[in-house]
């Protein structure tokens, strides 16, 4: 939902899109623009010729004509615009080299934007990569849309409308858990798409974030109770990735357990091979019994890993660990389930079908 910008001494607003050679493309906040209303005539001259104006017909035409409004297209910061250029032909030069359109997010170091807006200029380069231009002509044509008022980011006038999102779970009938990233700066939040949402705790320091449902839920989570994780244990991670590209249904992905430590050993996080995207955060990490023994977090940049030493990381991804969150649910005083992790290990399938019915994606308005 826009809101009118407050100008002070008429001062010109800030670029939406900004792009920082040393740590990779950063988007920054977006800017809409108003519309201005003006009268468009169309008429047939006496030679079939169609016109159109913004003025009437000449006066002594016999020929009925019609009126629309036409929109002016929204002012652009032209600026940002070059940066857009910059960004759109980055990602048309992965997409030209094979690397498919899902994992253009993982390969942009992205910072303080929502992910549709990432999606925009990303589906606009592979579109072109797909009619054969080089990434120069993508960014020469996404410089030319921008200016005519196409990519959101780029418009002045007003703030940007579009929302983020990412995953969470129930861990009770009225509290779903989330990571504190995933609700940063929203003044509306949204769970299961149509359920309304309040920040009920955040520890930004452990990125968690318990949030109280409008509504209530019959089906939640059981968190394992009788042993931490265990590395090369499987995995499942739970989650609604990528919204706008891929499927907007639960996606699942498993692997194991890497190591019981995070980036320079911090034990609050575990490292896991099961593949995530953006959108994964906040939903639930899931042991071979069905049980939630973390929150995805996060995952390496594997374009930054190659240019800082060479040689590309795979399936290096991040969790809360099992600990961290019940000290976090343990704090705030929040009820959940506790099951020990014994039986038969379930399958994918019959993991999928139970994650489906407590793990939600997440949607923050800006």
């Amino acid at each position: 939902m826009a809101r009118k910008l407050s100008s002070k001494n008429n001062e010109k607003p800030t670029p939406a899109i900004t792009r920082n050679s040393a740590a990779g493309v950063v988007l920054c906040m977006l800017l809409a623009g108003a519309a201005t209303a003006q009268q468009l005539y169309r008429w047939v001259d006496e030679k079939g010729v169609s016109h159109f104006s913004q003025t009437p017909p000449p006066a002594s035409s016999e020929i009925a004509f019609e009126s629309q409004k036409l929109e002016k297209g929204p002012e652009v910061d032209l600026e940002c615009c070059q940066q857009a250029r910059l960004i759109a032909q980055d990602m048309a030069g992965y997409l030209a080299r094979g690397v498919p359109l899902i994992e253009i997010h993982s390969l942009v170091n992205v910072e303080g934007v929502g992910q549709a807006e990432l999606t925009e200029l990303a589906n606009f380069a592979s579109d072109r990569v797909r009619l054969d231009m080089s990434p120069v002509r993508v960014g020469s044509e996404a410089y030319k849309a921008c200016s005519n008022g196409v990519f959101l980011a780029c418009r002045m006038g007003a703030a940007g409308t579009q929302a983020s999102s990412g995953s969470g779970f129930w861990v009770n009938s009225t509290v779903v858990i989330t990571n504190a990233h995933v609700v940063e700066k929203c003044s509306r939040i949204s769970v299961a798409n149509d359920l309304q949402a309040d920040l009920l705790f955040k520890d930004d320091t452990n990125d968690l974030a318990a949030l109280r449902v409008n509504g209530t839920s019959q089906n939640r989570a059981r968190i394992r109770g009788n042993t931490g994780i265990q590395q090369g244990e499987s995995v499942v991670a739970a989650g609604f990735p990528l919204s706008g590209i891929v499927a907007d249904d639960l996606n699942i992905t498993s692997g194991i357990v890497s190591a019981v430590a995070g980036l320079g050993g911090d034990k609050r996080f575990v490292q896991i091979t099961a593949p995530v995207q953006l959108g994964n955060s906040g939903g639930p990490l899931i042991d071979q019994h069905g049980l939630v023994i973390g929150v995805v977090t996060s995952k390496l940049n594997a374009i930054g890993m190659a240019q800082r030493t060479g040689d590309i990381a795979q399936n290096v991804n991040f969790a809360l660990s099992l600990e961290t969150l019940t000290n976090f649910l343990g704090q705030n005083r929040i009820a959940f389930d506790v099951a020990p992790s014994d039986g038969e290990p379930m399958s994918v399938t019959a993991i999928s079908q139970n994650a489906r019915r407590w793990t939600v994606p997440v949607s923050c308005e800006p």
